[in-house]
């Protein structure tokens, strides 16, 4: 692919490696190591709420809509 100039070489910090695994079943999985990434990525400081939190919330509503 880099011969075909499909991809191009990066030495970007945010860059991941890839590698390609062969499964079990004889075909392959693509993978990317996100290790160096996750651990400068900031956490999200508002978590999802839980489902039983929002169900109760929505107890006694009348109109609802979804996006």
């Amino acid at each position: 692919m880099l011969d075909n100039g499909i991809i191009e070489p990066s030495n970007s910090p945010w860059a991941s490696p890839v590698v390609i695994v062969k499964k079990s079943d004889g075909s392959s999985r693509f993978c990317i190591d996100y290790r160096r990434v996750n651990s400068i990525t900031q956490k999200d400081v508002y978590p999802l709420p839980r489902i039983d939190d929002v169900i109760e919330r929505l107890n006694g509503s009348q109109i609802f809509s979804k996006l």
